[in-house]
């Protein structure tokens, strides 16, 4: 009687040798059982086998991810990268590439970037006040899904 080594990979499929008169969707994780009628299996033959990858999955990119995501990915990047060097939207925003002011009680509050109060981009989030880049002059204390961030802030010159 032939034993079938376990397959590598639950996505692989099982390979019958040629003289098993295996029906369709012969496999032995379902429980099919090799009648002990059949001739043994070739020395060396791989039962399993990768499974074969349509036509529709091979178009896609090298990550798996349809080409339709890939470019809207791609295209939220240049948006968030054009915002940043052009100063962002006609609102108040935060995060990297938003600007801030400082009001009168010394509190910083998110501003447009093209309002003339603005006095400071936001130019990175660390994880420590530390980490700014030597030209910030100060940080902003956020937290972004429970955890403690710091933006970094630099003046902006009018």
């Amino acid at each position: 009687m032939t034993t079938i080594p376990a397959a590598p990979d639950p996505t692989w499929q099982f390979a019958a040798p040629p003289a098993w008169p295996a029906p369709p969707g012969f496999d032995p994780r379902k429980g099919h059982v090799v009648d002990p009628t059949w001739a043994a299996a070739p020395e060396g033959w791989q039962f399993w086998v990768r499974p074969v990858i349509p036509a529709e999955a091979r178009r896609r990119n090298w990550s798996g991810v349809p080409w339709w995501r890939v470019a809207l990915g791609a295209a939220a990047l240049l948006l968030a990268v054009s915002r940043f060097f052009t100063g962002g939207s006609s609102g108040a925003d935060t995060g990297v590439g938003s600007c801030w002011s400082q009001d009168s009680g010394s509190k910083y509050v998110p501003v447009s970037c093209s309002d003339s109060s603005a006095t400071y981009r936001v130019v990175s989030q660390v994880g420590s006040p530390d980490s700014c880049p030597q030209t910030s002059d100060s940080y902003l204390d956020s937290a972004v899904d429970g955890d403690s961030r710091y933006e970094c802030l630099v003046p902006i010159t009018h």
